[in-house]
């Protein structure tokens, strides 16, 4: 019976001159399942199909699996209504509540998110909701 690796018989020497018995050339297995899909036909390149999906679907099943961490603050956030004068600004608001060295993009995407806009454009009288401070 020939040798097989991964399932995949070997045939030919493929030892590397001066290499330990066993040892094969570089790239000879990828050589070796070339050979055997084109002698296997359409059974042998089904069967590679059925393995490289399962590995796929087995990979995208861990990541599902795997527990992630929830951006949102770990106790519940106290806000207040405030309503939009003239001249404010979403990110006027944001530098004045971002602590120091922070990111004041990140606060204004948080401040979207929270009230739900479209954008950070505001208009005078309109409702938004703000931490408490």
């Amino acid at each position: 019976m020939g040798r097989h690796v991964f399932g995949v018989p070997m045939v030919g020497n493929n030892v590397a001159p001066g290499a330990e018995s066993g040892s094969v050339k570089r790239g000879a297995f990828l050589s070796h399942v070339a050979v055997w899909l084109r002698e296997s036909g359409e059974a042998g390149r089904s069967k590679l199909l059925a393995v490289v999906l399962s590995v796929v679907v087995v990979c995208l099943g861990l990541g599902w699996l795997t527990p992630s961490n929830a951006d949102s603050a770990t106790e519940p956030m106290r806000v207040v209504s405030y309503t939009v004068q003239p001249g404010d600004t979403l990110w006027a608001y944001a530098a004045s509540i971002t602590p120091e060295g922070g990111d004041v993009s990140r606060t204004v995407r948080e401040l979207i998110d929270l009230n739900e806009l479209d954008s950070a454009s505001l208009i005078p009288g309109q409702r938004i909701i703000v931490p408490a401070e």
